[in-house]
């Protein structure tokens, strides 16, 4: 079968850029230089910035901050790993549309 390990968030820069919106990730294997647990900020961006990427797995903590002004678009992928080649995880032969 398919297992989904991860996502793939891809933003993208906006005119007049975003206030707020960040993606921030944690982990507790994700560590700073005095031991204590690490937090990873993605801010959204402008349109100076170009097209941003990041992906993790599914065990990281993430969360996307509020907007507080602006504009924040991304595209985001969930990842699937495949036992066999050839098969198609359940959710994209039958997708659930709400």
């Amino acid at each position: 079968g398919a297992n989904n390990i991860g996502s793939l968030v891809i933003t993208l820069p906006v005119r007049g850029g975003a206030k707020g919106g960040d993606l921030v990730l944690s982990h507790e294997t994700i560590t700073n230089a005095d031991g204590g647990s690490k937090i990873i900020h993605y801010p959204a961006l402008d349109e100076n910035d170009g097209v941003k990427w990041c992906a993790f797995y599914t065990d990281v903590v993430h969360e996307v901050k509020p907007v507080q002004e602006g504009y924040r678009v991304t595209l985001t992928f969930h990842l699937w790993a495949m036992s066999s080649i050839g098969q198609v995880p359940r959710s994209v032969k039958n997708p659930k549309i709400s």
